[in-house]
């Protein structure tokens, strides 16, 4: 990987993908991707959800919520710190893998 070096002096690097996604080769490469990045040493966060790329994202308690402000208010230079909401994840600071059971909810595109 030509950025290799470059990838491992970012504060953080967060990749998330819906196992269920309508185009299949986006799931595809987000496994090759981390799998590549974890192979050349890059400290990152992976996490494929039960659901599509559209589940859960902006209703109350969603991933936005609970995932992505809590990440960008940890790694962001200047960001308010705000609490972490538990979720079906485990905390682990490299690579994990998170589980859902919650019913599926489809959004339409925006």
């Amino acid at each position: 990987m030509e950025h290799a070096e470059a990838l491992k002096q970012l504060r953080a690097l967060k990749i998330d993908w819906g196992r269920y996604d309508e185009t299949h080769g986006h799931v595809y490469a987000n496994q090759a991707f981390t799998r590549k990045l974890e192979g050349y040493g890059v400290t990152h966060f992976a996490e494929e959800y039960s659901g599509n790329q559209w589940n859960r994202l902006w209703t109350p308690h969603g991933r936005v919520e609970r995932d992505l402000l809590p990440f960008f208010a940890e790694f962001l230079e200047g960001a308010e710190s705000v609490p972490k909401k538990s979720g079906g994840c485990d905390d682990q600071r490299r690579v994990r893998s998170c589980e859902t059971t919650s019913p599926s909810m489809t959004l339409p595109p925006v």
